[in-house]
């Protein structure tokens, strides 16, 4: 299972920067402009939550996801 550093990871590498808070930041998805927001905290993210978020906000797969760490 991926942790919040992870995604912000894979985001940082992948997405576009757009402000960053004191709980979360925000990135935008370059190719379909969807926002990504990141939450700053630390841990594992839920499974059904982390499949949420790679589906939904990111497109993609879990497959993907890995190789864009």
């Amino acid at each position: 299972m991926a942790s919040w550093a992870d995604l912000r990871r894979y985001c940082r590498k992948n997405l576009v920067f757009v402000k960053e808070g004191s709980n979360h930041t925000v990135y935008r998805h370059p190719g379909t402009g969807e926002l990504v927001i990141v939450s700053r905290g630390s841990g594992e993210i839920g499974k059904h939550k982390f499949a949420e978020i790679l589906k939904n906000q990111l497109g993609i797969t879990k497959d993907e996801f890995n190789k864009g760490l």
